[in-house]
């Protein structure tokens, strides 16, 4: 079994100044950092507690994304719509379209 290497000057150093802002970051983690943090949180929350939506008054149904992680929702813009279908038509594209892809692509997964 061969012994390792010295390690070279700049990495010696390297290692000491991570170490040193290491240990300087633990320094400013106290209780009252994070209470001063916690409470900073909470009055965030309260701030923009008008633009909450309350789910208990709300059909939860309306807002969900996917049916089943399977399909998208609707979306409701139709620019999002068009660029959704371009997407999917450029990954649908037939083979000879995509010829400069030619030779990096390993694998092609048709769905």
């Amino acid at each position: 079994m061969s012994p390792k290497a010295k390690e070279s000057d700049s990495v010696t150093r390297a290692r000491e100044k991570l170490k040193k802002q290491f240990e300087d970051e633990a320094k400013l983690i106290t209780s009252d950092a994070l209470n001063e943090v916690q409470d900073r949180i909470y009055r965030w929350i309260e701030r923009h507690s008008r633009e909450r939506i309350n789910l208990r008054e709300k059909n939860i149904e309306q807002y969900t994304l996917f049916d089943t992680n399977e399909h998208s929702a609707k979306t409701a813009s139709k620019f999002i719509d068009r660029l959704r279908g371009q997407i999917k038509r450029e990954i649908t594209r037939a083979p000879e379209d995509i010829s400069s892809l030619r030779g990096r692509i390993k694998k092609v997964k048709n769905e």
